[in-house]
């Protein structure tokens, strides 16, 4: 096996400076760079990691939790993540829960067992106090409040996107809303509902929350007896399931009723018509929570505890006025 002495030898410069290079840890000429590339190349070197993990007590691998994969939303989150950290030196262990605790507690002592160097959780609120001192961790899409510096938050504007969404709708004409909510001890479906409610009252709006998912057929026909004109959905999943309904029914969309989702996945703009949506930067959110988690596994200065991005509402087919 190659060591970092046979590629230094190979380009003509300093151990060092190939120890610097591989480990990203000070300044390297650009000349030295090429050098040092075109060796590694020419001896096919494989680092040992293994022994740099233990050298640095660093194991450079992330364990990523998320609870489905069937929502595009957080393949989309983990695509993004998984990049990031490949271009900064690390691997990414994906964990998916299917929102059952006790495989979310499995998967967190392994993550401990195995020593990963920091997690990203997209679930499991509950067992922050658990982790707090033991790994540094960024929860992804919801707000933790911790007064530990192991723990982080990086999430969209949840309550906010969902405020525009149903002002939107009010100032479109609407004026009989319904919310096809998420669960509740998820903290984006709790808050975009809150949000929902307390528009819909603020303005005097007849409304309805209701968790779509849970209703039997008889029930979601007697749903659309109840004729609303407006829909505000708490995921672009919900609302690419509403209008199937919608147009097995012959309901017209937006002319009968108009239906705004939430994330802004890649399949909002692949149906017909095209959804209209509260757009997440998912992939903003994805790197910025890697970057976050990386920059303080590494010892850098990294002052963000707690970001919170800005999403943007995206007008199309589904409401009167887009394309």
């Amino acid at each position: 096996m190659k060591t970092i002495k046979d590629v230094a030898r190979f380009a003509g410069i300093g151990a060092s400076t190939v120890s610097r290079y591989l480990n990203n840890n000070g300044y390297v000429s650009k000349a030295s760079k090429d050098k040092i590339d075109k060796a590694l190349k020419e001896l096919d070197y494989q680092p040992n990691l293994l022994a740099r993990a233990v050298r640095q007590q660093r194991t450079y691998t992330m364990g990523l939790v998320i609870p489905t994969i069937s929502n595009e939303f957080f393949s989309e989150i983990a695509i993004a993540i998984e990049q990031n950290c490949m271009d900064r030196g690390y691997k990414t262990i994906l964990c998916i829960t299917n929102e059952d605790e006790e495989k979310e507690k499995k998967y967190i002592d392994t993550i401990l067992q195995n020593r990963f160097s920091g997690i990203i959780l997209a679930t499991g609120t509950h067992i922050s106090e658990r982790l707090e001192n033991r790994i540094p961790i960024v929860f992804i899409d919801r707000i933790i409040d911790s007064s530990s510096d192991n723990i982080m938050t990086v999430t969209g504007d949840h309550f906010g996107g969902a405020e525009e969404a149903t002002r939107h709708l009010i100032q479109l004409g609407c004026k009989k809303l319904l919310h096809l909510c998420g669960p509740e001890k998820t903290e984006p479906a709790y808050l975009r509902k809150k949000a929902f409610e307390q528009v819909a009252q603020s303005n005097h709006i007849e409304h309805k929350s209701i968790a779509f998912n849970q209703l039997t057929d008889m029930e979601i026909d007697a749903l659309f007896q109840e004729q609303y004109d407006g829909v505000f959905t708490w995921n672009d999943v919900t609302a690419i399931q509403f209008i199937s309904e919608c147009h097995a029914k012959n309901i017209k969309i937006p002319e009968d009723i108009q239906i705004i989702g939430y994330d802004g996945i890649k399949m909002s703009e692949l149906i017909y018509p095209k959804l209209t949506t509260v757009c997440q930067p998912i992939k903003d959110l994805g790197k910025t929570a890697s970057d976050v988690l990386i920059n303080r596994i590494e010892g850098k200065k990294e002052n963000r505890k707690k970001i919170i991005m800005k999403n943007i509402l995206v007008e199309r087919g589904t409401t009167k006025g887009g394309r």
